[in-house]
């Protein structure tokens, strides 16, 4: 039996629990360092302290002394996961607003009919949620962490971002057809309006023709009354 094992039951739990959520801390990790793309100095600085408290507690014989150690661990996890969390949050906010910059309301509204109604006001109370859970760290009411309330928030967005992504082949199918209906329309009106001017310009002439042949009209018998 290992002397881990020899530990009370208590300690190998902490453990366990440790274990499992540096397993869902790496996953974010590694997230957003593909976003960020390159290693994020913070987070490896505190990994290696929750390490250091971790280390601590394995070479402790002192059970409470060895809790506190893993407990330490534990919020410098936290402090990871929201600095990774806050990082992809940022990212995923500039990249929908990146993504959807070329599109007109009339073709987001065709192609994502739940964007304006339900999926941007989604997002700003999502910012708000995060700036919140970043803000405070602990619920005031449960005085539980708000990490599940942040990564949930998260998870969230990159939902909406996969939605915008895939929808990206049919906003440029649609930007295309708009354009090219736009592009139909500027080379009718300026032939409409050259046909109009034309027959505008042409009638004019003719209305001019005919008041002078009056005019000429006029002027004859006054010439023969003359002679």
């Amino acid at each position: 039996m290992s002397e881990i094992q020899q530990r009370p039951k208590e300690f190998v739990k902490l453990l366990e629990d440790f274990s499992a959520l540096y397993l869902r801390v790496k996953e974010r990790v590694l997230l957003a360092e593909n976003f960020y793309g390159s290693v994020i100095l913070d987070t490896i600085n505190e990994l290696r302290n929750s390490f250091d408290h971790i280390m601590r507690a394995t070479l402790s014989q002192d059970f409470e002394l060895a809790k506190k150690e893993i407990l330490r661990a534990e919020s410098h996890l936290f402090r990871v996961s929201f600095d990774c969390y806050e990082l992809i949050g940022l990212y995923v906010f500039d990249e929908i607003e990146k993504l959807l910059r070329p599109y007109t309301y009339d073709i987001i509204n065709a192609v994502i009919p739940t964007y304006y109604p339900t999926i941007r006001p989604r997002l700003t109370k999502l910012k708000i949620e995060l700036t919140n859970c970043r803000k405070n760290k602990i619920n005031p009411i449960t005085g539980a962490n708000m990490f599940e309330e942040y990564e949930n928030a998260v998870v969230e967005l990159l939902d909406i971002l996969t939605t915008v992504e895939t929808s990206i082949p049919e906003l440029i199918r649609n930007n295309k057809i708009k354009k090219a209906e736009n592009l139909k329309w500027l080379i009718i009106i300026p032939i409409i309006i050259g046909i109009t001017v034309f027959f505008a310009t042409w009638g004019f002439a003719k209305f001019l023709d005919k008041s002078s042949l009056k005019e000429d009209k006029k002027e004859l018998p006054t010439q023969n009354t003359s002679k």
